[in-house]
């Protein structure tokens, strides 16, 4: 084994800090606030009194999808070498991931044109469209979590394998990995997750791509 830093390292390094931080930025800070729970009426009318966070928030998620596949990419490159079809299968799920967050953008682009034309005219008619709208939005945020989590235990389990980093750092995002997978969509179900049980998984990506931009990653020489 020996340390690799160069400039396809340092790629994989960007690459999980890019997806970590836009769709932190783009949830924490413009989307969820504007979001009403229950109150579809108050979620349409949030959303056209707002419409430069909800283009922030778009374009940040979309910076987000060309981040996962980036990621993808750059992870099937340093770990197909240990079970090409686990990397092929885990960069599917990337991009599958990152074609239903962009799919996500444009439900919620839909309900936020509804919303204006709701705070312009008042009409009630505009409220069930709103409903399939966000409805929709709801559900491909549900199917994203589910297809980010089976991509990264695919990947993270041949990150534990190849050693490629710390084997506790894979190990910890293996472990970790499943409360978003199985909790996020209960979210979304109306079941109180309370932040705690979520947050172990927050971090990793962050730790991941910075150790790797610093350190590099082992490599084995024949």
């Amino acid at each position: 084994m020996t340390i690799q830093k160069n400039w396809a390292t340092r790629l994989l390094g960007i690459a999980f800090l890019w997806q970590a931080a836009t769709s932190l930025i783009s949830n924490a800070v413009f989307a969820d606030p504007l979001m009403a729970e229950g109150n579809m009426a108050q979620t349409m009318l949030n959303l056209a009194a707002n419409a430069g966070h909800v283009h922030i928030a778009v374009l940040m998620e979309t910076m987000t999808a060309v981040g996962i596949i980036l990621l993808g990419t750059m992870l099937y490159h340093f770990l197909k070498s240990t079970n090409e079809p686990i990397a092929r299968f885990g960069f599917a799920m990337y991009v599958f991931e990152a074609v239903v967050l962009f799919a996500k953008q444009i439900l919620l682009l839909m309900v936020f044109k509804t919303g204006q034309m709701y705070m312009a005219t008042g009409g009630a008619e505009l409220l069930p469209l709103g409903e399939v709208f966000g409805f929709a939005k709801t559900y491909a945020g549900q199917l994203n979590m589910l297809i980010f989590g089976l991509g990264a235990i695919a990947f993270y389990s041949l990150l534990v394998k190849s050693r490629i980093i710390p084997r506790w750092m894979s190990i910890y995002g293996l472990a970790t990995v499943p409360l978003i997978l199985i909790f996020v969509p209960l979210m979304n179900y109306g079941v109180e997750v309370p932040f705690w049980v979520l947050a172990p998984y927050v971090p990793f990506e962050f730790v991941t791509g910075t150790v790797i931009l610093v350190r590099g990653i082992k490599r084995t020489i024949l």
